[in-house]
């Protein structure tokens, strides 16, 4: 039997079934995080909220489908057995990536961080992208925007 059975709720959220209440805390302790910054947040002054975003909701025991590699990283370090009981599907098509890269490098300089961000999304057909004011998250999501209008046109 399985630790862990991950179901496809919808293309944001996936459904964890877990039986084992200590791996369910592991989860929701391990993909939770806060900001030094929101110790002075008026619910967390007032102790109406600890001030950590957790990824994992218990109640509807829904988890980003976007993070569900980081998730199976996690349980194979933690040796929990998993199962996804759909089938992941990658769009990444190598020739649409190259043909976007050279219409956008001839208008605007990509930055390494922002080709590793965009190549992650891409081979994982999906993502978390947390990057600083100002460092060029429309730019990469100008690039993501350009390369699936190409690949669905391509269809």
């Amino acid at each position: 039997m399985k630790d862990l059975f991950i179901h496809k709720v919808n293309e944001t959220f996936v459904r964890l079934e877990i039986d084992d209440i200590d791996i369910e805390n592991n989860i929701y302790k391990s993909f939770s995080y806060t900001s030094p910054s929101l110790k002075f947040h008026p619910k967390v002054k007032a102790r109406l909220w600890s001030g950590y975003f957790h990824m994992y909701d218990y109640r509807t025991k829904l988890f980003p489908i976007g993070l569900i590699e980081e998730l199976a990283k996690f349980c194979q370090s933690n040796n929990y057995t998993f199962e996804f009981t759909f089938k992941k599907v990658n769009n990444y098509d190598e020739e649409i990536y190259q043909k976007v890269l050279s219409l956008v490098k001839d208008k605007f300089k990509l930055k390494d961080y922002q080709q590793s961000a965009i190549e992650f999304a891409l081979k994982n057909n999906r993502g978390i992208i947390v990057s600083a004011t100002s460092s060029g998250k429309s730019l990469i999501m100008y690039f993501l925007a350009l390369y699936y209008s190409f690949l669905y046109d391509k269809k």
